[in-house]
């Protein structure tokens, strides 16, 4: 099994009232490919839609009830169907905002590349405006004359004499 790059799992089981469903979201993103499940499960009701593929070519297999179909799927077909289909709103997301989903990306909007020093000057500046000014420096004790500390010796030479 391939080791995973990406692997996001939700399962929630019940059983309520002697009525048990299941509920299962997974994304595994691999070096193999993606794959992408949805199962939902009541007594009277089952939903399974697995997506798996790589590339620009997916696999879609959906199960409503005893109704099975697959779809073979490109990238744009395959983001379109996740942004429609509310029960994929999961892979949705991951498709969207995750850092992982290499197989969704088509690298249309790239930032500007700017040059490395032009970004660090720019940090400076934004660092040395945004510390706030230094507190003026405390005025230096004043330091003792010397006429006193002399006076004192010479009282005290005096007295021992």
């Amino acid at each position: 099994m391939p080791k995973p790059t990406y692997l996001h799992k939700v399962e929630h089981k019940s059983l309520k009232d002697g009525i048990s469903s299941t509920y299962e979201e997974l994304i595994f993103e691999s070096d193999n490919g993606i794959t992408i499940k949805f199962y939902k499960r009541d007594d009277s009701s089952m939903e399974k839609i697995k997506i798996t593929g790589s590339g620009n070519s997916f696999n879609m297999v959906t199960h409503v009830g005893e109704k099975k179909t697959e779809t073979p799927l490109t990238k744009s077909e395959l983001l379109e169907v996740l942004a429609t289909n509310k029960n994929l709103k999961f892979a949705n997301e991951f498709a969207n905002t995750q850092k992982g989903g290499k197989y969704f990306r088509f690298g249309g909007a790239k930032g500007k590349k700017t040059n490395s020093k032009s970004k660090s000057k720019s940090k400076s500046k934004s660092k040395s405006k945004a510390k706030p000014k230094a507190k003026p420096k405390a005025k230096p004790k004043a330091k003792k004359s010397k006429s006193k500390s002399k006076s004192k010796s010479k009282s005290r030479s005096k007295g021992k004499k």
